[in-house]
């Protein structure tokens, strides 16, 4: 199973990393470092995403995601992992932990050298 790591990119230590998370984990994480929130609803088509947030302005641009997947959790496993892929408001980002792992030691790398 893939596990997450929630991280602040303008932290260079990654000191406010959070590792080992499973993808609803990482997904509300993600959300609350932002300051939105989102339920994921049964629609006739399938499921979305629908978004909020206290400021208007946090919710600006972020897209509609679908599924038209039958299976309740193939279909909100399947939006989450889209919705971890798009820019939400703030520093906070989300990756795997194998992906997280190998950015850092490529970081390290580089202030070696």
């Amino acid at each position: 199973m893939t596990t997450y790591t929630v991280f602040n990119m303008e932290d260079d230590e990654a000191c406010q990393a959070r590792n080992g998370l499973s993808l609803s984990e990482a997904f509300n994480l993600r959300l609350k470092r932002a300051e939105v929130t989102a339920r994921i609803e049964r629609v006739p088509a399938g499921w979305h995403i629908v978004w909020d947030a206290d400021d208007v302005w946090r919710l600006e641009g972020l897209p509609r995601i679908e599924s038209r997947l039958t299976d309740e959790l193939s279909a909100k496993r399947e939006i989450m992992e889209q919705a971890l892929k798009i820019p939400l408001p703030g520093s906070w980002m989300v990756m795997s932990d194998a992906e997280f792992i190998i950015g850092k030691v490529k970081r390290e790398r580089g202030r070696l050298h």
